[in-house]
């Protein structure tokens, strides 16, 4: 089972027949994405941001397509979680800003609810927070499959209009990360996705182990949006130091220089593991 047919709606476009009212609305659509050189876009306005030795640089804004990606374990959940306290607290988080400038949405399709409820509970503790903020939803999607999850994320976007989302991780969309129809289906979706809301969407991208201490991304999907990917931010855990490193891979902006994090006696990201947060803890908050 795939889900292209649902995304595509035909298998194969030699196929379909092809009514005038289809190629009237090609016609439109190519008139609407000709270039002009009278019709300028807007300027580009950096929502995510790294501030590594007090240069900051532009990674992703509105309208772009983001992936961080990493072997098991490589804290890609809790790179995610520092970026949104980042948001949450207007401040940095182990070096990484995310001024939303609007709603951010965040979908988790792996994590049972225990874990998930701790995860977002992190981000909330790191930005010194003990209630919900009306700007920021966040989804736990474990129980859907698939095609649910894509109609749920999809809804959520229609509803909320955020300028950013996360979704951790994009391989829970498919049935069959190996099925390249499948994988060019999903990306293409995304990308409309970030056009259609105009949104900033960063998802999480697994890769697999490889010969040399190398890895790659895993299936067919992981290979066809990061060729579509206007970013990627790579980690990569060192089990003898305990610290990630965080690799801005080439893009299409400047990249940042490559830093690391850990996390402390807490479980908090740091950038030093000796490094301590003082938060109150939510369940001791009358």
């Amino acid at each position: 089972m795939n889900i292209v047919d649902d995304i595509l709606k035909y298998g194969s476009t030699e196929q379909v027949p092809v009514p005038a009212k289809v190629d009237d609305d090609i016609k439109s659509k190519l008139s609407a994405c000709k270039f002009d050189l009278s019709r300028r876009p807007k300027s580009v306005e950096f929502l995510l941001s790294a501030v590594v030795e007090g240069v900051e640089y532009g990674v992703g804004a509105r309208g772009m397509l983001g992936v961080v990606s990493g072997v098991a374990k490589s804290r890609k959940t809790t790179f995610l979680s520092a970026v949104v306290a980042s948001a949450l607290a207007d401040k940095d988080v182990v070096n990484m800003r995310l001024r939303p400038g609007g709603k951010v949405v965040f979908f988790d399709t792996e994590q049972p609810d225990y874990f998930f409820y701790h995860t977002q509970r992190r981000a909330h503790q790191l930005a010194g927070l003990i209630t919900n903020v009306d700007w920021y939803g966040a989804f736990a999607l474990r129980d859907f499959d698939p095609m649910a999850r894509v109609k749920a994320i999809e809804a959520v976007l229609q509803q909320e209009a955020p300028t950013c989302a996360i979704i951790d991780g994009v391989l829970d969309l498919v049935y069959d990360m190996n099925d390249l129809r499948e994988a060019q289906a999903i990306a293409q979706m995304l990308m409309r996705w970030t056009k259609e809301f105009d949104c900033l969407i960063m998802i999480v991208l697994h890769r697999n182990e490889g010969l040399s201490g190398r890895s790659k991304m895993a299936g067919h999907l992981g290979s066809v949006i990061t060729r579509k990917a206007d970013f990627e931010i790579m980690l990569d855990r060192n089990e003898q130091t305990g610290y990630t490193q965080v690799k801005h891979r080439p893009s299409r902006v400047r990249r940042f220089p490559t830093f690391q994090f850990t996390q402390n006696s807490q479980g908090f990201p740091v950038l030093d593991s000796s490094e301590t947060i003082d938060v109150t803890p939510i369940e001791q908050v009358p």
